[in-house]
């Protein structure tokens, strides 16, 4: 169809359609990518496009995740049993989570050139949202940081996958429906 014979009712159509195949954040971010492509079309090249017509089409609202909270109960049988576990970092990397709400790939990322011991300090260079930050060491952080075994330049020489994998045996076999992005919650 001609952009010129674009109407409003044509977009409705197309959002209500691609809104059977796929989720509302999906259809929010290809929205998004839509409008974003006509704007530069119009502003920057010049051309003669319909973004008018897209400023008033209601996107679906996309409702946040709800952040499970973690009882007291399920926090002492996690330390319990990855305290005494046969991987030795299983119980630090859950306490530093606990201790300073790092996301998975930042507690994988982190070096111990990132970890400033005598300033009290973790610097987080590569974040999700693009800026870094520094994040305070409590006391039972700098405990844990202070008796980790130096391997290597990681603070954690785990693969994304085998800390997926080991949290889910953990879990599994405590009965326990917490996802490790909950961790960062408490």
């Amino acid at each position: 169809m001609p952009l010129d014979k674009l109407q409003p009712i044509h977009i409705t159509n197309y959002r209500d359609e691609r809104l059977v195949n796929i989720n509302p954040s999906s259809f929010a971010r290809e929205f998004g990518i839509l409008r974003h492509a006509l704007k530069i079309a119009s502003v920057e090249w010049g051309w003669k496009v319909p973004i008018a017509l897209f400023r008033h089409i209601k996107i679906p609202m996309l409702y946040q995740r709800v952040i499970r909270r973690i009882q007291d109960k399920d926090l002492e049988l996690i330390f319990k049993h990855t305290k005494d576990h046969k991987n030795i970092y299983l119980y630090p990397i859950i306490v530093i989570v606990l201790e300073t709400a790092m996301r998975r790939s930042e507690i994988l990322s982190l070096k111990w050139d990132d970890i400033d011991l005598k300033r009290g300090l973790i610097a987080i260079e590569n974040t999700k949202n693009g800026y870094p930050r520094m994040i305070s060491i409590t006391d039972k952080s700098y405990n844990i940081l202070k008796n980790l075994k130096v391997i290597n330049e990681y603070v954690f020489p785990f693969t994304k996958n085998s800390l997926r994998l080991m949290y889910q045996r953990l879990w599994e076999r405590l009965s326990l429906k917490i996802r490790f992005h909950d961790l960062r919650h408490e």
